[in-house]
């Protein structure tokens, strides 16, 4: 038997629930599957460093789905985001998770003296499969592709006045396929794949009730139209020819400023991973387009003045860090970031204005090493 497999066998509910918890997310809820009539635990979305409790743990098919950006993860790719592990760094989840279950890191038939050593076999095949598969990891390689007629239920005609007062145009909503739901008072948010096809529909509530959880799938007639974020980048479809002729690509993290970009500039280069995160496969997207340059332009959820020195600076920043390390193998990077005190807190870069986003672009940092593992 595999380690992998041993792990999995021994890993239950409990065990799960105490490596959360020491990870910073106990458990906030439980519920009942209604499609499979599995058992669900609910955790903050620590995958992404976010702070819903949209990260749901099925404990019969042992895997996880983030419902606000990662989609669906095995439980090696979810200990690996939230232990800051690299993404080729499948040794330490096993290990980690090893430890945990009470299995022996080191196998019969491996070497025996460094535990490091145990699993060079099978580790040497996850390496041989990470090569050929981008996607390894992910417990998906695909979004399913949504019959765009679906889209026909909604207003495509009536846009939402407060995202005008905030920049977006008209014009800029229609391109990218926005429309209203009168009956829920929902934005409606489609989402394409790099070939032009549905793969999601996400909405934005206007309720007042729905004020921790405006951003999620849509639902109609008793499904989801959710996807896994993860795979895509929100306005690619839209803006990958402009990013293969400039090689370079701004990276942020809602669609809200993708927009915006489309709404200041004729053409425009940004694309959002929709959560505090890039995935392998949206840099193996980047990548496939011949981008060179990369622009990391994340909200701003700390000043890196006021709040530096703080715990909850350190860990946002050691996030960024390890987002930029991550890029770093395939792009330049640059890293917005608003020094001059520019922005409100949680604000995107194109939040205030094409005048301070230009400006804060201008000063964007090259990022020119990778930092020491922590």
């Amino acid at each position: 038997m595999s380690l992998t497999q041993d792990i999995l066998n021994k890993l239950n509910e409990d065990i799960i629930i105490e490596i959360m918890e020491e990870n910073g997310s106990p458990v906030r809820s439980s519920s009942t599957d209604g499609r499979t009539g599995q058992k669900c635990l609910w955790f903050t979305t620590i995958c992404h460093g976010g702070d819903s409790g949209k990260l749901c743990y099925f404990t019969e098919t042992k895997t996880f789905y983030c419902y606000t950006n990662c989609g669906f993860m095995n439980v090696f790719e979810l200990i690996k985001k939230i232990r800051n592990l690299d993404s080729e760094d499948f040794a330490g989840a096993l290990r980690y998770l090893a430890n945990k279950v009470g299995v022996s890191f080191r196998r019969e038939g491996f070497y025996q003296d460094d535990p490091a050593e145990g699993v060079k076999k099978e580790l040497e095949e996850i390496k041989k499969e990470m090569a050929e598969n981008p996607y390894f990891g992910v417990f998906s390689a695909e979004n399913k592709i949504y019959d765009e007629k679906i889209l026909d239920y909604f207003d495509e005609n009536t846009f939402y006045t407060g995202w005008n007062e905030e920049g977006i145009t008209d014009e800029t909503m229609r391109k990218f396929g926005i429309r209203y739901y009168w009956d829920e008072n929902h934005i409606i948010i489609p989402h394409y794949n790099i070939n032009g096809e549905l793969i999601g529909v996400r909405r934005r509530s206007l309720n007042p009730e729905d004020s921790n959880n405006k951003y999620m799938p849509e639902f109609l007639a008793g499904k989801s139209y959710e996807h896994s974020l993860g795979l895509n980048l929100y306005g690619l479809n839209i803006n990958k020819e402009e990013i293969q002729k400039q090689g370079r690509a701004i990276l942020v993290e809602g669609e809200k400023s993708v927009m915006l970009s489309d709404s200041f500039f004729d053409k425009s280069v940004t694309v959002a991973t929709c959560g505090f995160n890039v995935s392998e496969p949206q840099i193996h997207l980047l990548d496939s387009l011949g981008v060179r340059d990369v622009y990391l332009g994340f909200d701003k959820d700390y000043d890196p003045i006021k709040d530096a020195g703080t715990p909850e600076y350190e860990v946002y920043a050691k996030k960024i860090k390890t987002l930029c390390k991550r890029l770093l193998k395939n792009f330049n990077v640059y890293l917005i970031e608003d020094k001059y005190n520019i922005l409100g807190k949680k604000d995107s870069p194109f939040d205030k204005g094409k005048e301070n986003f230009e400006y804060l672009y201008q000063k964007a940092e090259r990022i020119h090493y990778i930092w020491d593992k922590e």
